[in-house]
Parts: structure tokens; C-alpha cells; sequence
């Protein structure tokens, strides 16, 4: 995406600057001696080098004075050579941009900034799986210090000059991800894009061999009792605690009698160490509660699949040799392994400034350094390999810097696993699972519920999504983020544009929950606001985000097209536009209902009619008042559509040119985004006349994308709803007082006729120059037609009916 400045630019390493890098190359580099700022270097082999660190020796080696901090790492130099694993100088910096971060948090706010750069990438693959905990650390950063005080780049530049110099650029520009991507000269920046469930075959046969990181506990344990349901899994389970040194009588009690007993078990503890903390006695039965969750799991599964198709090792993921150990039991009995989870994970979200080193390390190391070793000893061994990371790593929170980066760092190797190495490998970007794991615990579960940032899935709908998920093919497709309601509403409002609107193929926006009787097929789902519909929030009513007829038409035409796939709508007739369907606040949104009905079986000329109505009902369940309708018409299909004769353009002088009086409206009639995409009107004796064309407006609401072109690039709507919205303004004129002009809320309209087959897209690629629109009245009949500028008629709409509103003097 190309470089938009909206703000003056930092520079690349200002006055007051901390700069941390693990590479001595960048550490000794002219420029920066040049500009007499701090350097902290993380190689090993530099003098000074702390092998240790803590906050207080960090604090101790860095001046207070600093306002600015820059973390420059050097991709080239970030992994062991022939490990998975990163080196202990990249490890050391990801710790040290944590700690300037905490250290420096006010003084960044108040006046400085923070950037990272990653330079060295890849060319042409994925950047490299190191580089994910600088982007997954920088994503919470921003939440916690401001968006446009936190930037990076990921390059692959290898002059540190002229990677800094990218780095100051991107503080110029607004950004959905604090972090842009730069590639043989050309800018790119990650965008979520809607996927398609698609039928690609189970990957697992039905005997196979899996093996579970964290598999005893959480929503890890609960996705292996649905699998064991179906097929004959051998399981193997890895896990921390270790089951051996607990007491058969706490495996035993229920589980009331061991939340009772915890006092007393603690007071034993105390009696025997007197100067034991209340954290470590927590610790302690914290452990005991793992243990049994473990032991619980162990049985289940255990009762599904039989006592010789379950083992468990208790082992630390982070200790190579350790898991060395587990791996060869493993493979003595099982050379090969069918599926993998990766889920082991250690969370303990807090704020920047209440965060230790100490957690910090551990958050990360369970899933980073888990992975490697995983990797190392199993890598070449299994067949299929699934990572559970979070969105919080795609898209960043406050208080989770250590987990994002994790969790980032997962997607990045599942990308270069399954991208470079041809391997059938992927992360899933879970949400909350508000009933299991971390996030289902008394606090974190409270939390998150009182925040509303994410969408809390059930145990039994987060099982449902990971069985459909495996079903997907996965070329290209290496991480998943599973979206809800909550997340397009919290990062929509932070990162407008983040998620490519629409669906990708011929996947219907409108269409769910079909049933049919002997006279009618429905169609029925919920408004999604700050979903699928969040396009209602460019076009209101009297303040209200409210569906447009031409949408209503959409929804018409895909019904159609439903019953007779393959054919095109070409014709509507009798449309009528009877109430608003609307979203209120404060209410839930409501349910629409799509009813259509066959009137006419002509194989060539099919007619169908359609209505949308809908039902509101209270957030106790009850429902608010009787059926509404909404709309109605009738509709004609055909294999493609009828040309029409070429049409003369207006002369673009011709007439008195006026403001739109459909954009003075307000607040009867607000109009923003790509509802606003015409221009001035032209007033002459027949009618009037304006062009359209499309506006690439970034908001969370645009209900179209201009910049995915492609094979990939989703294709949103059957008809073009925009074109056909902005045909339907037409200007009413005051027969008393020629020089009013009012405006219109449509009421219907006798017929629409179709003579293209694209959306508005692709209007919007296939023509450099505005489609113009004009509106004539012929003796009684008037006609509103969208003509291309090659002057091919695109659609014509006879004696449209409407409500009118007054507006101001023309």
C-alpha cells in the first residue's frame, strides 16, 4: 500500500534515543555514533553484554533522560544456526524492549515514541518467526502508549541507514498494524481477509497418532475428548505437572471437599515454612489443581479409548532435554505422528508497569521456546501440526505484551512452515473460550466480560470451530483468527479498515438458516452492526444506522438466485419499500426474515417474489411487538443480462450545477463513506444529471474494498448497490417555488432494469473515468439511468416513488 503521511514524521533515531539491537553491526554503526545517543547491544560476545538482566540492573545502565527508544533487530542474526530456536541475543533484546518500554512508559507518552525495526527479511517469503515477537510486542504497545507514538517496519533492507530512514516514514502515516512491511521497494500492510468454509477432507485418518502439548488441561483437553468421540485416537499427553508425587486422596475428593480443604493444606505448609509467601502457598495448590484436572482428562480419555491408547509424560517444554527424553518414548512406540497440538500455554495478563521479567519470560518461553523444541524433536516426525495462539497476538490488547508475542511468534512459524516448507501446518487465533483455560477462570473470565473486547465462545461452539477448521484446506491459509461480534467492535474501533469487508467467492451476505414449506423457501439471521452489516453505520436515518433499499434489493436478489443457482437477476418490478429496517441502541439488533416464492417456472425468464420483513425482540427474549415488513418485490431472472442501445452523455456543462441537497440532510439523512459518491447535480429543463464513482474510503464500515485486487479479492455483492442507491436520489422540485429543491426517502419504484453483470467493484476497476447519472422525466414516466463512459447503459429505474423531505434553497 503506498507511504500516506497525515502527520509531521519523527525522526528515525532523535535526540534522547535508547537504541537496543542484538547486532554489533548496527550497534557500531557510523550513523549512530553520529547522533551521540544510548546504544545497548545484546551479542554475547559484546563487552558489556548483560547475560542476566533484571529491571534494576536495566535501570542502572540506561540514562533517564531517555524519550525515545528503538529496537533494531537483525533477522540475519536471530536464529541459531540449524535450530528452530532464536538466539540468546534476540532473546535478550525481545527482553530488553520490554523493560525500556515499562522503564520509559510515561516519557514516551508525554514526548517521545517508540519504533522497531526488523530489517534483513526475507525477500520473497514470510518474514522469519523471530520477527513475531517484536510485531506481537509492538501490537499491545500501541494500545498501552498511544498509536501514533508506537511504529515499525519490517524490511528487507539491509543498510541500516536507509532502514531507519523507513522507520521515520511510518511514523508519518495512520496504520491499521503499528507495523508495515516493505519488500523490493514496495509497502505492504497485513490485512484480515474473510474466508469461505470449504470441504477439503479430514486430515487425521481414523486410527491416528496425536500428540498434545498442555493436553491434560483447558480447552486442549476438551478438543481431545471430541476427537476421541469419533475416532479411535492413541494419545500421547504432555504436561507439566507431575502426577506421581500427588496423593491418591487428593485425586479423590470431590470437588467441593478440595476447595475446602485448601485452607487447611495451606496452614500445613505454613506450619512447615514458616517464611513461605501467600504467592507461593498459592503456587502450590494451584499445582495440585492442574494435577487434578490432568487426572480427570487422563480418565476420560482413557474411558473413550481404552487404558493402552492413552500415555502421559509429565515434562517442561522449555527444557530441550527434557522434551529429547519424551520424544524418543514416543517414537519407540510411534515413528510417526499424525496430528500435532501445540497448546501449552502460561498466561498472567497485567499492566506495562505492574509486569516482572520474571513472568514475562515464562509467558513467552512455554509457547516459544515449547514450539522449538517441539519442533526439534517431533518437526520431522509428524504429518500435521496445529498451533492454538490467540487473537490477542494477531491484533494486540493491553496487559498481554509477553502472550501477544508468543502468540505472534506461532503465526509467524506456522506462515514460514507452511508457506516455505510446503507443511501442513497452521495456528488458530482462538478468542476467549469464557467456560475453559485461562480466560474461563474467576478473574481473567470476569474481566473479560466486563471489558466486552472479545467474544466469549462456549466449550461446546470453541470445539464446533476447531472441528470445521480442520476440514479447511490450508495452502496459504497458515493462520486462522476466529472473529466474533466483540472483536470487529473493539479493533474496528481502533484499526478502521483492518478487516476486508465481505466474503470471499460466491458466499451469499445475506442468506442463512433456510427452511422450506410447500409454497415458500426463508432465509433468516441477525443484523450484524459491527459485522457483516457494519456498512449501515455510512447510511442513517434520523441518526439510526438503517439497511438502504438497494440492500434490500441485494438481499431480494441473492434469494432469487438461491432457487434457480446459476441465473442472474435482470428485472425487478412492483418494488416497494414499506418501513425502515433499522438498528437501534440499546436494543439487539433485530432478526430479518427473507421469504421467497416462485411465480413463474419459464426456464429462461424465471420470476420469483420476495419479501424481507423482520422481528425485534428484548434482551430477556421477548418479543417487541408484531412482524414488520420491510419490502417487497418481484424478481426476473435470466442466464445474463439484455444489452441496450449506447446512450448519448450530457454535456458536463450543461444546466445549473447545485450542491447535492441529498448531503445537506442532515440529521434527517446522513450520507458518509461510499454513500457519499456522486457529485454536484446539473439541473435542466428535462431532469437533472451527476456522476458517480466510487470513493476507496477507509472506515470500518465501507462495505466494499478497493485495494485486493486479484483472484483472491473478495467479490461482495450481486447487484451494484451503491450505483443503484446514488440512481435513486432524484432532486424534487418545489412546482411553487422553482428555486427549492427538496429531497426524496424512496418509497419503490415500478421497475429496475439490469444491464450489467458487475458490482460495484468492478465499475470501479473496469472504468478510469465516472459513470454518470441522469434523471428524465418522458411524459409521465420518469426514468433514472447509470450510463458507463463507453455510454453503455448500466441500469435504468422507471417512475421510482418516494417520501419527500424538504431541504434548503438550492
Amino acid at each position: 500500500m503506498p507511504l500516506t503521511p497525515v502527520r509531521d514524521g519523527i525522526e528515525a533515531v532523535p535526540p534522547a534515543t535508547l537504541v537496543l539491537t542484538n547486532s554489533p553491526r548496527v550497534a557500531d554503526h557510523p550513523s549512530l555514533e553520529k547522533r551521540a545517543v544510548q546504544v545497548l547491544c545484546t551479542d554475547p560476545a559484546r563487552q558489556g553484554a548483560s547475560a542476566g538482566e533484571s529491571s534494576t540492573t536495566f535501570s542502572q545502565r540506561t540514562d533517564d533522560s531517555i524519550e525515545h527508544v528503538r529496537v533494531v533487530l537483525d533477522t540475519s542474526t536471530a536464529r541459531e544456526p540449524g535450530s528452530q530456536h532464536p538466539t540468546t541475543a534476540c532473546t535478550r533484546l525481545h527482553e530488553l524492549a520490554f523493560l525500556a518500554a515499562q522503564r520509559y512508559r510515561e516519557r514516551i507518552r508525554e514526548s517521545g515514541s517508540y519504533g522497531v525495526v526488523a530489517l534483513g527479511a526475507p525477500a520473497s517469503s514470510p518474514p522469519t518467526p523471530e520477527t513475531g515477537l517484536f510485531t506481537g510486542l509492538l501490537k499491545c504497545l500501541a494500545w498501552e502508549l498511544g498509536r501514533e507514538l508506537t511504529f515499525g517496519v519490517v524490511t528487507d533492507q539491509t543498510d541500516v541507514e536507509r532502514a531507519l530512514e523507513q522507520l521515520a516514514e511510518e511514523s508519518t502515516c495512520s496504520r491499521r498494524f503499528p507495523h508495515a512491511l516493505r519488500r523490493g521497494g514496495t509497502r505492504y500492510e497485513e490485512r484480515l481477509v474473510p474466508t469461505v468454509a470449504e470441504q477439503s477432507g479430514d486430515p487425521i485418518p481414523s486410527s491416528p497418532v496425536v500428540v498434545a502439548s498442555g493436553g491434560g488441561r483447558g480447552l486442549t483437553s476438551l478438543i481431545l475428548r471430541s476427537l476421541a468421540t469419533q475416532r479411535n485416537l492413541k494419545v500421547w499427553l504432555l504436561g507439566s505437572p507431575d502426577l506421581d508425587s500427588v496423593s491418591d486422596e487428593v485425586f479423590r475428593m470431590s470437588e467441593d471437599e478440595f476447595a475446602a480443604w485448601r485452607p487447611e493444606f495451606m496452614r500445613a505448609i505454613k506450619r512447615r515454612e514458616p517464611h513461605a509467601k501467600p504467592n507461593e502457598l498459592k503456587r502450590r495448590f494451584t499445582e495440585l489443581e492442574h494435577a487434578r484436572e490432568t487426572k480427570h482428562t487422563i480418565d476420560r480419555l482413557r474411558e473413550l479409548l481404552g487404558r493402552d491408547r492413552v500415555r502421559y509424560i509429565a515434562c517442561d517444554l522449555r527444557d530441550p532435554d527434557g522434551m529429547g527424553r519424551a520424544a524418543q518414548r514416543i517414537l519407540a512406540e510411534d515413528p510417526s505422528v499424525d496430528f500435532l497440538i501445540h497448546g501449552a500455554v502460561f498466561s498472567h495478563p497485567a499492566a506495562l508497569t505492574a509486569k516482572t521479567l520474571e513472568d514475562f519470560r515464562k509467558v513467552r518461553d512455554v509457547k516459544v521456546r515449547g514450539y522449538c523444541n517441539l519442533k526439534e524433536a517431533l518437526g520431522e516426525h509428524t504429518r500435521t501440526w496445529c498451533n492454538f495462539g490467540s487473537v490477542v497476538g494477531t491484533l494486540g490488547l493491553p496487559g498481554d505484551v509477553d502472550y501477544a508475542s508468543a502468540n505472534d511468534y506461532l503465526a509467524a512459524a506456522a506462515q514460514a512452515s507452511n508457506v516455505v516448507n510446503g507443511n501442513d501446518e497452521y495456528t488458530l487465533a482462538w478468542t476467549w473460550w469464557r467456560e475453559s483455560g485461562f480466560g474461563g477462570r474467576r478473574l481473567a473470565g470476569g474481566h473479560m466480560a466486563r471489558t466486552g473486547w472479545l467474544t466469549g465462545v462456549t466449550n461446546d461452539e470453541g470445539v464446533q470451530h476447531f472441528e470445521e477448521e480442520l476440514q479447511q484446506p490450508r495452502r496459504g491459509r497458515a493462520t486462522i483468527a476466529l472473529l466474533g461480534e466483540a472483536e470487529y467492535r473493539t479493533y474496528g474501533r481502533e484499526m478502521p479498515g483492518l478487516v476486508v469487508p465481505g466474503f470471499a467467492g460466491e458466499a451469499s451476505l445475506y442468506l442463512e438458516n433456510r427452511q422450506e414449506t410447500e409454497t415458500a423457501t426463508t432465509w433468516s439471521r441477525q443484523l450484524e452492526p459491527y459485522l457483516r452489516d457494519r456498512h449501515l453505520w455510512e447510511h442513517r436515518v434520523h441518526g439510526y444506522p438503517t439497511m438502504p433499499g438497494a440492500e434490500e434489493l441485494e438481499m431480494m436478489a441473492e434469494a432469487a438466485r438461491a432457487l434457480f443457482p446459476g441465473m442472474r437477476p435482470v428485472v425487478f418490478s412492483d418494488v416497494r419499500f414499506l418501513s425502515f429496517l433499522r438498528v437501534y441502541p440499546h436494543q439487539p439488533p433485530p432478526i430479518y426474515t427473507i421469504t421467497a416464492s416462485v411465480v413463474d417456472t419459464n426456464p429462461d425468464h424465471p420470476r420469483i417474489t420476495v419479501e424481507v420483513s423482520s422481528r425485534r425482540y428484548h434482551v430477556n427474549g421477548h418479543q417487541l411487538g408484531p412482524r414488520r415488513h420491510h419490502a417487497s418485490a418481484h424478481v426476473e431472472l435470466a442466464e445474463q443480462p439484455s444489452p441496450v442501445d449506447a446512450e448519448p452523455l450530457p454535456s458536463s456543462r450543461s444546466g445549473r450545477e447545485i450542491t447535492d441537497p441529498y448531503y445537506r440532510a442532515r440529521p434527517l439523512l446522513e450520507l458518509s463513506g461510499p454513500y457519499a459518491s456522486t457529485g454536484p447535480l446539473r439541473l435542466n429543463e428535462r431532469g437533472s444529471s451527476t456522476w458517480f464513482r466510487l470513493r476507496a474510503v477507509e472506515t470500518s464500515h465501507t462495505p466494499v474494498v478497493l485495494d485486493g485486487d486479484g483472484p483472491g479479492a473478495p467479490r461482495t455483492r450481486l447487484l451494484p448497490t451503491l450505483l443503484i442507491d446514488a440512481t435513486t436520489r432524484v432532486p424534487i422540485r418545489d412546482s411553487e417555488a422553482p428555486e427549492r429543491i427538496g429531497i426524496g426517502i424512496p418509497t419503490g419504484y415500478d421497475r429496475l432494469w439490469l444491464h450489467t453483470e458487475h458490482d460495484d467493484i468492478e465499475h470501479h476497476r473496469s472504468y478510469d473515468r465516472a459513470i454518470t447519472i441522469r434523471h428524465e422525466h418522458h411524459s409521465d414516466v420518469l426514468r433514472c439511468r447509470a450510463v458507463a463512459p463507453d455510454r453503455r447503459t448500466l441500469l435504468i429505474i422507471e417512475n421510482p416513488r418516494f417520501h419527500e423531505l424538504r431541504g434548503e434553497e438550492a
